[in-house]
């Protein structure tokens, strides 16, 4: 609320000043009138959404309509220049001008997650867009870039951590509907291509986010319009970053890719583009250095393809599957990678787990680590004539770990079609993360750390401990059975 009545406050105020008067830059004309309509009516269902809460679907259809209100009044993107080649966007211009809309309001509000930085980025943009409005003398963009850069200012004193007041999807979706309407008024009083770069060099973080968000939850069998917690800040985050730090971080990137914005504006050549390619090189490794592809790394995607052929490789099924493997090999440690193994275990039906380790000196199984029966089934199934009984061995180049014990009742209901190929998946996604916690424990019984669970110990290679130290071993799971000690 507070960033859209400064930004109305500021337009109003600028008609009374003597040279803007003059210029008649401030002249109510039909663009005008219609972009501030589209602009309440982003702003609207924000602060709906804000005070009573909204499905997505419903602000995706405002954001549309107040996309299509600026194109109604002849803001629109009918062509894009670059390098000398020139694109005519002709019957597509109203869908590729709703689509930049849509874009920038989900781009500042997926950024809008950690305080200060949806509006950092938005007035470093802003005030990119003022700079390269008054080097082109187009003084009517450069009064409007100024009162959003001006009224996000204001707010961020306020905004920064810790937080007094936050911008909601009301500010987000409207501070995104401005970067795109403004920019492409912009537009049509300079070159196409520069006016339309530097908010897309500028929000490069944001952009790029929220591009890959549904391709991210497509491949991992979650709705497109599905929250996560997977974006670029949260990363940071994640990384063990404080929020002062990301946020500054974040801040770090936007500066750069404004100033490159500028200098490739300036250049308008081969070189141009070279840049570009550059920058886009730089984000690619930066986020793969954050870890933010690592749901597409290439061992990971190959085992993906090669399951193409369970119902075309596309089937809903199949990828929420993936979506449970790929968090079985996030898990920090066993307790962790049990609690999502089960829950696999409870999306695939299974009646009965299972989880042993092997001794490191007499080659027998140990008590059961884990245990999981399903709720519904009891334990009648054991003595029944239609159980499957299946050890799938947890073994990794030479190295073993243990096994997975499964009990199924065929009798009890129809057996899933690909139960027995995604048992399968599901031992090797378990063998190779015992082999990634295995590895871990390894560097810190070489460098001499202390280990920070004595269950974790169960997982080391059998060579590197002595069977003293096994004995040191007093975690009760993992030598009580039945509720005796052995």
């Amino acid at each position: 609320m507070a960033i859209f009545t400064a930004f109305l406050a500021v337009l109003a105020i600028s008609r009374l000043l003597p040279v803007i008067h003059e210029s008649e830059v401030m002249a109510l004309d039909k663009s005008l009138v219609f972009f501030l309509a589209g602009g309440v009516v982003c702003f609207g269902i924000g602060l709906f959404d804000d005070l009573k809460g909204s499905r997505a679907m419903v602000k995706l259809l405002f954001q549309v309509a107040g996309g299509l209100l600026a194109f109604l009044g002849g803001i629109e993107i009918s062509q894009f220049e670059m390098g000398g080649f020139i694109i005519e966007f002709g019957l597509l211009t109203a869908p590729v001008t709703i689509f930049w809309f849509v874009l920038f309001m989900n781009a500042v509000n997926l950024v809008d997650g950690l305080d200060g930085l949806a509006g950092g980025i938005v007035s470093s943009a802003g005030i990119t867009m003022v700079i390269l409005s008054y080097l082109n003398n187009d003084m009517f963009t450069a009064v409007l870039f100024t009162a959003l850069a001006g009224s996000v200012l204001g707010f961020l004193r306020y905004n920064f951590n810790p937080a007094t007041i936050f911008m909601g999807d009301s500010g987000s979706y409207f501070l995104g509907y401005a970067i795109a309407g403004i920019s492409i008024i912009g537009s049509v009083k300079s070159h196409v291509a520069p006016a339309l770069l530097i908010p897309l060099l500028a929000m490069g973080v944001p952009i790029f986010d929220t591009i890959l968000s549904p391709v991210r939850r497509f491949v991992r069998g979650r709705r497109i319009f599905q929250p996560d917690s997977s974006h670029i800040h949260h990363r940071l985050k994640n990384m063990g970053f404080s929020t002062v730090r990301a946020v500054s971080t974040l801040y770090g990137i936007t500066v750069f890719l404004c100033a490159a914005a500028l200098i490739t504006v300036n250049l308008r050549d081969i070189r141009a583009g070279l840049i570009i390619i550059a920058i886009a090189a730089g984000a690619i490794f930066m986020v793969r250095r954050l870890g933010y592809f690592e749901y597409l790394s290439s061992e990971r995607f190959r085992t993906w393809l090669r399951c193409l052929g369970d119902e075309s490789g596309i089937s809903l099924e199949r990828r929420r599957f993936f979506d449970h493997q790929i968090e079985i090999s996030r898990a920090g440690d066993i307790n962790e990678m049990w609690h999502r193994l089960t829950d696999a275990a409870e999306f695939l039906g299974i009646d009965f787990l299972e989880l042993r380790f092997t001794t490191p000196a007499q080659n027998q199984p140990w008590p059961p680590v884990r245990r999981y029966e399903n709720p519904g089934t009891g334990k009648s199934f054991e003595d029944n004539s239609l159980v499957i009984h299946l050890r799938l061995p947890l073994a990794n180049n030479g190295d073993r770990y243990g096994y997975l014990k499964i009990l199924q009742n065929a009798g009890k209901r129809e057996m899933p079609l690909f139960l027995l190929r995604r048992l399968e998946q599901l031992r090797w996604t378990v063998t190779n993360k015992l082999a990634d916690l295995d590895a871990h424990q390894k560097v810190l019984l070489n460098s001499g750390d202390t280990i920070l669970n004595s269950c974790e110990l169960s997982i080391v290679s059998p060579e590197l401990l002595s069977p003293e130290l096994y004995e040191l071993q007093n975690c009760e799971e993992l030598w009580n059975e039945n509720g005796k000690n052995k």
